[in-house]
C-alpha cells in the first residue's frame, strides 16, 4: 500500500513537471511565426512579410532563421515589391539556404532590374545544381540575348 502510495506521489509531481518542461521548450515567437505563416498560405503576401520580419530577429535557429528570410524574399516577390524582394533574396543566398531553386527566384528578379551578367551567374549556379532542369540554361541564353540587344538596340 505505501508503495503504490509512494508511486502516486512521485507521478504527480512527475506528471506536471514533464508537462511544463515541454510546454517550455516551444519558442515564445511560434505563435507569431504561426501567424505570419498562415498569412503567407492564405496568400496574404504583404501581411507575412511584415509578420514575418517581425519575428526574424526573434528567432535563434540557424535553419529557421533561414526559411524565415526566405519567406520575407518569396512574399515580396509574390506581391510584386521585387526591389524589396531582390534585397531579401541577397539576404537568403548570403545565409546559405541550401535550397537551389532561390537561385532561380534571384536570377529572374536580376533580369526584371535588367541586370543580366548578374541574372546570367545566377542561372549558370542554379543550372551546376540542378541539370535536370532546362530552365536553367533557357535563362542563361535568354539573359545573353537582352544584354545583346541592350547594348546594340535596333
Amino acid at each position: 500500500m505505501r508503495k503504490s502510495l509512494f508511486f502516486i506521489w512521485l507521478l504527480s509531481i512527475c506528471i506536471p513537471t514533464i508537462v511544463f518542461c515541454q510546454a517550455s521548450q516551444t519558442p515564445a515567437y511560434q505563435i507569431e511565426l504561426d501567424k505570419a505563416e498562415l498569412a503567407y498560405l492564405s496568400k496574404k503576401y504583404n501581411t507575412a512579410a511584415q509578420l514575418y520580419q517581425k519575428v526574424y530577429p526573434k528567432v535563434k535557429d540557424e535553419e529557421t532563421k533561414q526559411k524565415v528570410l526566405f519567406k520575407i524574399a518569396d512574399s515580396y516577390r509574390n506581391s510584386n515589391n521585387f526591389k524589396q524582394a531582390l534585397k531579401w533574396y541577397e539576404e537568403v543566398l548570403n545565409s546559405k539556404y541550401p535550397d537551389p531553386a532561390i537561385l532561380y527566384s534571384y536570377g529572374q528578379l536580376l533580369k526584371n532590374f535588367e541586370r543580366y551578367d548578374e541574372a546570367s551567374r545566377a542561372f549558370y549556379d542554379y543550372n551546376f545544381e540542378v541539370p535536370e532542369d532546362p530552365n536553367g540554361k533557357t535563362c542563361m541564353q535568354s539573359c545573353a540575348l537582352a544584354g545583346e540587344w541592350k547594348a546594340n538596340p535596333l
